[in-house]
């Protein structure tokens, strides 16, 4: 998997405020949806992304 796409109603504002602390990156989508995305092909993030893992 390289990548991770989320999607959250215009309402859901905690969501939209939480998303980009995670390092999810807005990205175009429909009037009545905000959506975000996530790279996740970089050795770093697929470590972070596994249990038990360490960063070093």
């Amino acid at each position: 998997m390289n990548g991770l796409h989320l999607a959250a109603d215009v309402r859901n504002t905690g969501a939209i405020a939480f998303y980009p602390r995670l390092g999810f990156t807005r990205i175009p989508s429909h009037d009545d949806v905000v959506a975000f995305a996530r790279d996740l092909s970089t050795p770093e993030v697929a470590a972070a992304a596994v249990p038990g893992s360490r960063r070093r």
